[in-house]
């Protein structure tokens, strides 16, 4: 009878193993959970029992076990840690996060700022970054501040002129709440040792397969290797492949998921790429010629063909047949918001975010014009779906959508629609009139030259119907 060690029967089966559940983990993990209603839900009888007795001054996360206590508090605070490897604070108002011990930066490595605390004291907030009269951030102080790394992905992160309060939420969920899984997967935060142990989990004997010029991590062997650089260059995939690096290659699967908010298409081939290039390393490993570049994309487009055609997926959402744009009926108004392209959104903010923060200066602007009765409409589907039903919205725009749809109900009515950007050939010429500008513009009562042929256009569509 063979028998196995019990790490590897509850090793993953995506690794070989049997996949079974470590029961002292998921027993954490389950801790866990009831750690982060004691943080979320401060209305439950528990959390005031709780509060009253172990951390009255403070809140779940920075409560100490202290020197008298019962048996369940002692195993819910045991998962502490599990429950703080997961936190990320959303920025809304700022006044609820410490710039530099909490984790608030859309980095999934570390989520905190890297540069030394200079000219801000140790326990200022976030909202000593922001701009009082204009709700964005202060771009002087904050290049003053931080190193470039740092600047970035701070400039990066949209804010609401709503002002809604900052949210705690669960980093590596897509929606941001808590889930026994995500915390069973992710037991504890990361160390030094534990993540130069997984950026050298290669097996010590084929620490130089690769290329045979440096020692072999999983960051050199899909990332700095020459051999992955020309790969990558062959791919055509759309991001920058000069001057990045990442420790880990995971770090930039969560750059492309989290940041650029790429396609399925792009994680597809991003995927069996890295797979060629992996099994590429393993036939060299075992004695076979390296294969050159060019050899292991033609084989990661061949595989990614295989499997499309393997599972061809329907269309979950079908455009309207009908391009032209229809009047609203008296006493509505319509709002469209559209970004014309990547570089008319804001300098640090990924497309996504930008649509969001868009729909965010739309509702203002609605709202200070006067009207009551609003159509708002977009060619964001993620965005528009998002407005419908905020308490699934994406975890990277959830704090700009919970503002926007606050002001969203003091209108006296409102409808948020996805369109076709075809339907609406004027408010696109305006968007790449926007892209040259960096200032506010506005016409009221009057139509702007540029687009009269447009209009013009739409206006002949109309006696059609």
């Amino acid at each position: 009878m063979a028998c196995l060690s019990w790490e590897k029967t509850c090793a993953p089966k995506e690794k070989g193993d049997l996949g079974f559940r470590d029961l002292k983990t998921f027993n954490l993990a389950l801790l866990a959970k009831q750690g982060w209603q004691l943080q979320k839900n401060s209305q439950s009888l528990v959390y005031r029992v709780m509060k009253a007795r172990y951390f009255p001054s403070t809140d779940f996360l920075h409560a100490e076990l202290g020197s008298k206590h019962s048996h369940a508090w002692r195993g819910i605070f045991s998962a502490l840690p599990v429950v703080k490897a997961g936190c990320w604070w959303q920025v809304g108002n700022g006044t609820s996060i410490c710039i530099w011990t909490d984790c608030w930066l859309p980095r999934p490595s570390t989520f905190r700022v890297i540069s030394p605390p200079a000219s801000l004291p140790l326990d200022s907030k976030i909202n000593s970054l922001i701009n009082l009269d204009s709700g964005d951030w202060d771009v002087t102080l904050i290049t003053q501040t931080f190193l470039p790394v740092d600047v970035n992905s701070i400039l990066g992160i949209p804010l609401s002129r709503h002002k809604p309060r900052d949210r705690l939420v669960r980093a590596y969920t897509p929606k941001g709440s808590f889930t026994v899984n995500s915390a069973y997967i992710l037991p504890r935060p990361p160390t030094a040792q534990a993540r130069a142990a997984s950026a050298n989990d290669l097996e010590p004997p084929y620490t130089k397969q690769s290329c045979g010029l440096a020692p072999e991590t999983t960051g050199h062997l899909f990332w700095d290797c020459h051999i992955a650089k020309e790969t990558w260059k062959l791919s055509d995939i759309p991001f920058d492949k000069h001057g990045l690096s990442y420790r880990d290659f995971m770090d930039f699967l969560w750059h492309l998921v989290f940041t650029q908010h790429v396609g399925t298409d792009i994680l597809e081939l991003t995927v069996t790429t890295t797979r060629s290039i992996w099994f590429s390393r393993n036939k060299t490993r075992l004695g076979a010629t390296r294969q050159p570049p060019h050899e292991i994309m033609t084989k990661a487009r061949f595989l990614l063909t295989e499997y499309q055609d393997a599972h061809l997926r329907p269309t979950l959402f079908k455009d309207a047949t009908d391009n032209r744009w229809v009047p609203p009926v008296f006493p509505w108004y319509k709002v469209l918001w559209l970004l014309h392209s990547v570089s008319a959104s804001p300098s640090h903010s990924a497309p996504l975010e930008a649509e969001a923060k868009a729909m965010d200066e739309a509702t203002l602007f609605a709202w200070d014009v006067g009207v009551m009765d609003v159509i708002f409409e977009t060619d964001s589907i993620s965005v528009s779906h998002a407005l419908l039903d905020p308490a699934n919205a994406k975890i990277t725009i959830a704090s700009l959508v919970a503002g926007t749809h606050s002001k969203l109900q003091k209108f006296r009515s409102f409808e948020v629609s996805h369109v076709k950007r075809q339907a609406n050939f004027p408010a696109h010429a305006l968007a790449a009139y926007a892209k040259d500008i960096d200032f506010f513009v506005s016409w009221m009562e009057e139509c702007p030259p540029f687009i009269e042929s447009q209009v013009f256009h739409d206006a002949l569509s109309l006696s059609s119907y």
